[in-house]
């Protein structure tokens, strides 16, 4: 159309965006190494970042740098500087989105900034670095996450304030219009075929919408991972993975708990939809029915307030301003988008909801086809996410095991708590002995769960010379006076049967050795997954 023509070679045509590309580019100009491509390729595969001390960290000794161990207080000020780093990240893309904001390259570099603030939050006095393998292997796992969300941001954009796009999507509205304007009796027909495909659209995102509130309900009415709260659902996880004895699985959900969560619970709604009784259909077709009877509902309102107003030349503009009231809190359909066929001369109003309902029934039988066809992936907001919100809660790790609160608050009164403490050496923790006057770290893993210590007399290293017994762990100040860990001098059969099946993999993962004070005590090696999960039931 020449409208079109005239508005398109007004606008400065749009330049084409690759956001893989893009991260190349920043990658390449702010590392300047050679093997930057070659790093992006092999890393851009990683689904989840884990902290590796031996590869992320170097200790730091005036100005040199050398790669040795660091104390616990050091590593957990580690993880919690990169877990702190992932959330900022996430929080600003979510942030972006919700503001309906176009992609911009300076995107990738924020991402960068926020690593690199992070790295530089580490304390002068601290004795450790984050190196070039760290701030490379983060920024990459963290791009590869967001180029997705940025890719929809910027489709949403276009498609929303384009004036190009947004004319092109109108000509078949201002053709409709006209075509209506000069039919004269046939116009109703029409008429009723244009409102009823600007209902369309808004008609299937509020059936999604509701199937995906409807079915968050029902698995967490279904599926008793879900039936109450964190603790609960932490002790299903740890069924599984033990169930799976998958040593990756393992390390997923140590390494990447909120990923892990996420990803259980997607799994989970997923599988139980998804069923060969095509409980998914079935849902999205009552949420069909429930507005079928709703948009009805508004023929027949507004078909009433307009039948005996014969004072009124604009019955057409009165008819859709009740039918947009009635529809108001149930689908966003906007009266706007109507003002071109508001001055139509229509005076049959039986005839209008005879065509009405005709129109109607043609978009009911094409969403039902499309039904048949749907999978999870066809909800804008995923069902599995509205249940994850449910269970975000509180997200603090333990100081010494990393284990994360239960509480179902985020922000919450009172101490953070955990039903499940860890080996602390899931969290790098060794072992010190005293030689020439000095502390060293030994290769001695620290298996020893919180509780259990907490309950022994022996002490824990916060710093370089400083030394707090178990029992006054409090006494460290934050975060450990942030926390309430009941002693209790046994260890769970769940982590015996967990370390003794997983030894060598531990020990290779952890870069140390299960002997000295890390020994595994021969009773270990004797429970049985059946052991580990019976007691975990009693919890």
């Amino acid at each position: 159309m020449q409208w079109v023509a005239e508005v398109s070679s007004a606008v400065s045509p749009q330049e084409e965006v690759d956001i893989d590309v893009d991260i190349e580019v920043v990658f390449l100009d702010h590392f300047k190494e050679s093997n930057v491509v070659k790093q992006i390729l092999n890393l851009y595969q990683n689904t989840i970042f884990s902290l590796d001390i031996e590869k992320h960290v170097s200790k730091k000794i005036g100005f040199r740098i050398l790669s040795k161990t660091l104390n616990d207080a050091n590593l957990n000020n580690m993880h919690r500087i990169t877990e702190s780093i992932i959330m900022r990240v996430k929080a600003n893309i979510e942030k972006k989105e919700k503001d309906k904001m176009d992609y911009n390259q300076t995107f990738i570099h924020e991402i960068l900034n926020e690593v690199e603030e992070g790295m530089n939050s580490v304390p002068n006095s601290a004795n450790y670095i984050f190196n070039k393998e760290y701030k490379m292997d983060l920024s990459l796992y963290l791009c590869r996450m967001a180029a997705e969300r940025f890719k929809d941001m910027h489709a949403a954009f276009r498609k929303a304030n384009d004036p190009v796009v947004y004319l092109e999507s109108k000509r078949e509205d201002f053709f409709k219009c006209f075509q209506i304007s000069c039919q004269g009796a046939s116009s109703i027909t029409t008429f009723a075929d244009f409102l009823c495909s600007k209902i369309a659209p808004p008609l299937r995102h509020a059936i999604y919408e509701k199937t995906a509130l409807d079915i968050a309900r029902d698995v967490k009415d279904k599926i008793p991972d879900f039936g109450g709260n964190r603790s609960t659902l932490e002790y299903f996880m740890l069924k599984y993975l033990a169930e799976e004895e998958k040593f990756e699985k393992f390390m997923y959900y140590l390494n990447a708990p909120g990923d892990f969560l996420n990803n259980y619970i997607k799994t989970k709604v997923e599988t139980y939809r998804l069923d060969k009784n095509r409980r998914l259909e079935m849902s999205l077709r009552d949420s069909l029915f429930h507005y079928y009877e709703n948009i009805r509902s508004a023929i027949f309102a507004s078909n009433t307030v307009v039948k005996d107003r014969k004072d009124r030349k604009d019955k057409i503009s009165l008819w859709l301003d009740e039918f947009c009231r009635v529809l108001r809190d149930v689908q966003d359909l906007s009266r706007s988008d109507l003002k071109g066929i508001e001055h139509q001369e229509i005076t049959d109003t039986e005839f209008l909801n005879y065509a009405m309902t005709e129109a109607l029934s043609h978009v009911i039988d094409d969403l039902r086809k499309e039904f048949e066809e749907a999978c999870m992936s066809s909800f804008e907001r995923q069902p599995h996410t509205i249940v994850a919100e449910q269970f975000a809660g509180c997200q603090e790790q333990c100081p010494f095991c990393g284990a994360v609160c239960t509480n179902t608050m985020p922000n919450h009164d009172g101490d953070h708590r955990v039903v499940f403490h860890r080996p602390q050496f899931l969290r790098g923790h060794r072992w010190y002995e005293r030689r020439l006057f000095k502390w060293h770290k030994t290769d001695n893993f620290k298996i020893g769960i919180c509780s259990s210590l907490v309950s022994s007399d022996y002490l824990f290293r916060l710093g370089e010379d400083r030394w707090i017994p178990y029992k006054k762990y409090r006494d460290a100040g934050h975060p450990y006076s942030t926390w309430s860990i009941p002693p209790d001098p046994s260890m769970q059969a769940y982590w015996k049967w967990f370390v003794s099946s997983f030894r060598t993999q531990l020990e290779h993962r952890y870069n140390g050795k299960f002997h000295g004070k890390g020994e595994i005590p021969a009773s270990w090696k004797t429970v049985t997954k059946q052991n580990a999960l019976a007691e975990l039931e009693k919890w």
